[in-house]
């Protein structure tokens, strides 16, 4: 999705597809009714509720391809376009998740938070390249906990999803949209790397997967 003013400009693209990647970037370049690129928020994940032992290659290499090089690749194609157009304050922003920072014993969640913490370096990766380029582009991520979203429905019917939120403390939507406009609206020599968000009573266990 493309948003210029007070316009939204929807675009679909599956993100497991470089090639797709490609083809949204020079849509964004071909666009006479959109600016240039200023901002890009990387939200998309994939994930199969499996145990290592359980989970098959082409899995494995689709969560791969959505949560970390689908990340990489559109980071990389923002920066080129921001250096075309001379964009003297760009923001990239990640949306990362609490289980990038942690360790959770729960084997259903271990691959998902392995893609989870590549991010993490990845993210420093092109913090220091873009310092060693001379760019005044910021790169950060936001990393909630639970939050309400489709995904557990999507893996376990309405009932149970409806069930695990009524009795679990999560974040809304809205609260990370709060987090996000933070990091966009702070001064440009502030970077800001990571904010990690939580329910102020999440238990962190992650066993609803």
């Amino acid at each position: 999705m493309y948003i210029i003013g007070q316009g939204i400009f929807p675009y679909q693209c599956d993100m497991g597809n470089p090639k797709e990647i490609e083809k949204m970037f020079e849509w964004i370049e071909t666009n006479k009714d959109l600016g240039k690129l200023d901002v890009c928020i990387n939200n998309a994940a994939c994930v199969w509720a499996k145990g290592l032992m359980e989970m098959n290659l082409e899995e494995m290499q689709a969560m791969l391809n959505v949560n970390v090089l689908s990340y990489n690749y559109a980071t990389k194609l923002s920066i080129q376009s921001m250096i075309k157009h001379n964009v003297d304050d760009g923001q990239i922003i990640y949306v990362n998740s609490v289980l990038a920072h942690t360790i959770v014993p729960n084997p259903k969640v271990a691959y998902y938070s392995a893609t989870k913490h590549a991010l993490n370096c990845l993210l420093d990766g092109w913090r220091c390249e873009l310092i060693s380029l001379g760019k005044n582009i910021r790169i950060g991520q936001i990393s909630p906990g639970y939050m309400k979203t489709a995904a557990v429905e999507a893996q376990h019917g309405k009932e149970a999803s409806d069930a695990f939120y009524d009795s679990t403390p999560h974040l809304k939507c809205e609260d990370v949209i709060d987090g996000i406009l933070h990091m966009l609206q702070a001064k440009p020599h502030i970077q800001t790397q990571d904010i990690v968000l939580r329910h102020i009573h999440e238990n962190g266990k992650f066993d609803y997967i």
